[in-house]
């Protein structure tokens, strides 16, 4: 059972994520710094009620936020954080040259030295000097003219086109982009439908609430909110290009798909393109040339107010010289600052996915196997394994958890090697390895995360479900439900025939290593939190395979020391699932009366 566990599940579980056709997210984001209180709002200068765009001065050397609720804009340093300014009077709401109303957004015009607020709720445009911050000169305003553009409708999104010169409005509830002269402050052109008509196809916006500007390919970038999607436009012609995400019936969270798209920003440092996917609690970054996926900062569809999770993020932006990504986390009251590090060219797989065990003599022991893979073309060398500096919201842990790692033979699972001690890996070539958890009270870790590491590369990304751990360390005896699942293909992805109307299934092993106890299996998506799926689980007679009960969704089974258990998985696609095996994931969770889990195991899904 144990060789089968490391060699058969490991590889399954990383040619699930790395497979045939490895997705191009693999970028590692490492979280730095915040700028405020995480869920804390306040009036102080280093506080925020409500920060949604933010925006980098890379000639004065500074962040600056709009700090919605508090009626101003709020100005750091980019060296340190230290609060610099504030534009506006906080928390005082007016009309005037000192005041702002609800700013929405700020954008940097480099060329002039102007910082541009986008005063929402006065339908204006103010422009300051970027290094005094006095007022200079406003853009719309009550009574703006329809014929000059600046008939604004609680305009949301403020932006930049260096190349040619512009101002680009986002005018949310006309569902437009208004485009002017940064120099004369003249109407130049509309992208969308001029009188404000909204719409899905090409030519319409709905309630657009971020645009942006990408100089290496001279095209407009359009947060397209109400469509879920990013619009590109010729920065000439003013022509449309292309479409990233789309509108869609209902709220997808596969790497393919936006919800409420409430940003975008162009990172030339790295060639790509991020957007602040609101709806799913992420910012998601995708190559700026071919639009491919490339990775996710925060955590899929799952708010939280720790260093790994935003609560509607509501705005990004790139810091040039330092190659920090910037998130305004909106609920959360706060800037969360990361590095944008370049891809890894690690993999890594955890199994089990979890482990129940009883204290002995006062504090518990946990194992676990692990694989890391070089998918790169150079050896890897002091490769290790610890965890990482953010837990889980859900954790329950009054004192650290500790663990320790030891190279393994992939053939026989025995240790090799000396604990904790790093380890090099050739090019294209994985090394097995068993973790060792220890806990000195009972305490739970939901979706523990590890940090594996070589120099020469970034960490390997977190994969929840497939490198993230469930522990629980109790004082009573426990189930502790250890499980593998089995696809046709052997590489751990399902595929369903969605073009045949056709139906897949796949197999779950289990063994339990704990004590006996009633345990109820379940299935879910993960963090994707909805996939367009059916499905049913049955338990399976071990020798033949077949049912023992209709299929459902869930499953009373007792389980009792040391026995084993086999179950059948029935999926059903009722539309197409992209491949993503990091986001697009079936899991079949093991529970108590109590709802503590003992035990998980997935698998991912695609469509022909």
């Amino acid at each position: 059972m144990r060789r089968s566990l490391s060699l058969l599940g490991l590889c399954a579980a990383l040619a699930a994520v790395v497979g045939a056709a490895p997705p191009a997210a693999a970028q590692s984001d490492e979280y730095l710094a915040t700028i405020g209180t995480a869920g804390v709002p306040g009036t102080a200068n280093d506080q925020f009620n409500d920060p949604v765009q933010i925006a980098f001065d890379a000639n004065n050397g500074h962040i600056l936020v709009a700090d919605s609720a508090n009626d101003r804009v709020q100005v750091f340093s980019a060296a340190d954080f230290s609060y610099i300014a504030t534009i506006g009077e906080t928390n005082n709401p007016g009309s005037d040259n000192a005041t702002l109303f609800l700013p929405d957004s700020v954008a940097v015009d480099a060329a002039h030295n102007r910082v541009l607020v986008l005063d929402t709720d006065n339908v204006r445009v103010q422009i300051f000097d970027a290094t005094s911050f006095a007022y200079q000169s406003t853009l719309g305003g009550v009574g703006g003219s329809a014929a000059a553009g600046t008939d604004f409708n609680f305009p949301a999104g403020i932006g930049i086109d260096p190349i040619h010169g512009r101002i680009l409005v986002a005018d949310t509830m006309n569902n437009r982009v208004q485009i002017f002269d940064s120099t004369a402050f003249t109407y130049v052109a509309t992208l969308g439908d001029p009188n404000g008509f909204l719409g899905s196809d090409n030519a319409h916006l709905a309630a657009p609430q971020g645009v942006a500007f990408d100089t290496k390919r001279n095209r407009f970038l359009v947060a397209d909110t109400g469509n879920d999607r990013i619009q590109f436009f010729d920065g000439s012609s003013f022509a449309y290009l292309a479409t990233l995400g789309g509108p869609e019936l209902d709220l997808l969270s596969d790497n393919e798909h936006l919800g409420q798209t409430f940003a975008v920003a162009y990172d030339s440092g790295r060639d790509q393109i991020l957007v602040v996917d609101a709806g799913n609690e992420r910012v998601q970054a995708f190559d700026a040339g071919t639009l491919a996926y490339v990775g996710t900062i925060g955590t899929t569809a799952v708010a939280g107010t720790d260093n790994a999770h935003f609560q509607l993020p509501a705005g990004v932006a790139v810091d040039g010289p330092g190659g920090r990504i910037l998130v305004a986390d909106f609920l959360n009251a706060r800037v969360q600052v990361f590095s944008a590090a370049l891809p890894s060219n690690l993999d890594a797989a955890v199994l089990p996915g979890g482990r129940s065990v009883q204290l002995v003599n006062g504090s518990g022991t946990a194992t676990v196997f692990a694989t890391m893979l070089n998918s790169g073309s150079a050896a890897l060398a002091d490769c290790a394994i610890g965890l990482t500096d953010f837990q889980s919201p859900s954790i329950s842990a009054p004192v650290p958890l500790s663990v320790a790692y030891q190279t393994t033979n992939p053939a026989t699972n025995a240790v090799t090697g000396t604990p904790d001690t790093p380890v090099a890996i050739p090019a294209g070539s994985a090394q097995t390895f068993v973790l060792t958890f220890r806990a000195p009270t009972a305490q739970s870790f939901a979706e523990q995360t590890l940090a594996f590491t070589c120099n020469g590369s970034p960490a390997a990304p977190i994969v929840y479900g497939v490198n993230t751990v469930n522990l629980l360390f109790s004082s009573a005896p426990v189930p502790d439900i250890i499980a593998l699942a089995a696809t046709p293909s052997g590489n751990g992805v399902l595929t369903v025939p969605f073009s045949q109307n056709g139906s897949a299934a796949f197999a779950v092993a289990t063994i339990n290593a704990g004590a006996a106890s009633p345990l109820t299996v379940t299935l879910d998506a993960g963090n994707a939190a909805s996939l367009p799926l059916e499905a049913g689980l049955c338990q399976t007679n071990p020798t033949t395979g077949q049912c023992l009960a209709a299929p459902s969704t869930s499953l009373p089974v007792t389980f009792a020391a040391g026995a084993t258990a086999t179950f059948s998985v029935f999926v059903k696609a009722t539309a197409p699932v992209p491949f993503d095996p990091a986001g697009s994931r079936i899991f079949m969770r093991f529970f108590d009366s109590d709802g503590i889990g003992h035990g998980s195991t997935s698998v991912a899904v695609t469509t022909d």
